[in-house]
């Protein structure tokens, strides 16, 4: 309470100091790690009160968003959640996380706006990796200590504090690692963030999350394509992860493979029922009721399906009774299955925000009487956005990835103005979007801050890289301890790496 309020006077005079304070509390939660009043203050609300009046006081910060593809995609996907909040199936439900929706956006918004320096835009980058990475070095220490044997979690009452929801969250965020490793002078910090990465992966691993494992594997396969040592990554990976496997004890085994066998189960079920309930003619099936109902009750809205098929539909639909060996991938399924029927029923703006409660599985969902989470960012917006919404959405990251990729174009075009960390920025920004989307798939995550904020920090590196192109110079705020210029060669760069030559 003392740091927070003492540092408010900064955040009034200089908005900035404000941006990573509010970044701070956001995404590592200090205060859910204390007791008392402090653990249910609202410390983002008083930072954003004295943040946001010295923004728009200040006669030193020019209040401007490049109108780019990508902010225009974010404005008409805020556009649309918000009508869609207006035609929700739980309006009050809906309203409170469109609330919390829109002042997390707001926030992160004016990242655009106060990053105009490498010494910000490093500034930002080192705040969010330690943040999360706060929980990847403690969770891997435990790990260690434990052999594995338990799951690791988030900080209370934060986006991340289940098991899965951390894996995704350190996931996306690994690749800040790297990029501050590359771009970091003394060997005592490389050694420290070298270590960060080697707790984080142990950590990810103990969450038990099936989605960290696949968001893992997305990332793993995006650094070896863009290395040019591609042999070296591969090496490194066959000898890391069959020492990490080894690590972990047999549980953990048990549970990264119940997903193929609740998958084999279900194959072997319902051939098993099939046949039992196949009619034949001289050897040949000419009729399957297993097979008819299958199709048609599957994700049908169970609550308009007749009691006498009812019955019938609790003991032969395949699709979903397999998997209740599983109930994790049973109430994914099942989550996904109400996904479909709500984006069936209302297909232009979906059911708005927070449609996965009980009262919407009732008339929703294949098995009305379970009620999950999304187990997907994919369905939990098209349930909660509807088809539009999901493909405004999807438009939204795409072009967001496809603005890194033309950074890195510019800052290879343009040698002689010293950019190559903003490339690799971008790189990186790039790899935790694709670490978020593969995690994601798994996962219900689709309004955590952390990808929005690495689309703002990809539109202002954009315009930049953009403004130093037209001046021919990089023009930097003087400070007194200028970021060092790495000497090591970046992975995804092979050509040697060239001093700015801005003015002091």
């Amino acid at each position: 309470m003392l740091f927070v309020f003492g540092m408010l006077p900064s955040c009034y005079f200089n908005p900035r100091i404000g941006l990573l304070l509010w970044t701070w509390i956001s995404y590592m939660l200090p205060h859910r790690l204390t007791w008392s009043y402090a653990f249910d203050f609202r410390f983002n609300l008083v930072i954003a009160a004295a943040t946001l009046p010295g923004l728009f006081l200040s006669d030193k910060i020019r209040l401007h968003i490049p109108w780019t593809l990508v902010t225009k995609l974010w404005v008409l996907l805020m556009i649309w959640m918000t009508i869609s909040m207006l035609d929700a199936l739980n309006p009050a439900l809906a309203y409170q996380e469109w609330t919390r929706t829109m002042k997390i956006q707001i926030m992160v918004a004016i990242t655009i706006v106060l990053l105009n320096d490498r010494i910000w835009f490093n500034g930002l980058v080192w705040v969010i990796a330690l943040s999360v990475g706060f929980y990847g070095v403690k969770g891997g220490i435990f790990t260690a200590l434990t052999g594995g044997a338990f799951r690791v979690y988030g900080p209370i009452g934060g986006f991340y504090y289940d098991n899965n929801t951390l894996a995704l969250a350190l996931v996306t965020t690994f690749p800040l690692y790297w990029y501050l490793f590359l771009h970091s002078s003394g060997r005592l910090l490389k050694l420290v963030l070298a270590f960060i990465m080697v707790t984080t992966t142990l950590a990810v691993v103990s969450t038990y999350s099936r989605g960290g494992m696949v968001g893992s594997a997305a990332l793993a396969l995006g650094f070896w394509m863009r290395s040019p040592k591609r042999f070296r990554v591969i090496l490194i990976m066959a000898l890391v992860i069959p020492l990490v496997l080894s690590f972990m004890p047999q549980h953990w085994h048990d549970r990264m493979s119940t997903m193929r066998n609740a998958y084999e189960h279900q194959m072997e079920e319902a051939e098993r029922e099939r046949l039992a309930s196949a009619f034949y003619l001289d050897g040949e099936e000419v009729f399957s009721p297993v097979k008819k109902r299958k199709s048609v009750l599957t994700f049908g809205i169970d609550n308009r399906v007749p009691t006498a098929i009812k019955e019938d539909y609790q003991i032969e639909v395949l699709g979903i009774k397999a998997l209740k060996s599983d109930s994790s991938m049973y109430g994914r399924i099942n989550s996904w299955g109400f996904a479909i029927n709500v984006a069936r029923e209302r297909p232009f703006f979906g059911g708005g925000f927070s449609a996965f409660t009980r009262r919407n599985f009732h008339v929703y969902g294949p098995d009305p009487g379970e009620t999950h989470d999304a187990h997907s960012i994919y369905f939990e917006v098209l349930a909660e956005q509807g088809v539009g919404g999901l493909i405004l959405w999807l438009l939204f990251f795409m072009t967001a990835l496809y603005n890194g990729q033309r950074i890195r174009r510019m800052v290879r075009q343009s040698p002689h103005l010293g950019l190559p960390w903003a490339g690799d920025l971008a790189s990186m920004l790039q790899m935790g979007l694709v670490g978020y989307a593969a995690c994601g798939i798994f996962l219900g995550m689709a309004y955590f801050d952390l990808p929005y904020h690495y689309v703002a920090i990809l539109v202002a590196l954009r315009y930049y890289v953009e403004q130093a192109q037209e001046r021919g110079v990089v023009v930097q705020t003087p400070t007194l301890a200028p970021p060092p210029v790495n000497e090591f060669h970046s992975i995804f760069d092979p050509t040697p790496r060239s001093h700015s030559s801005a003015p002091p």
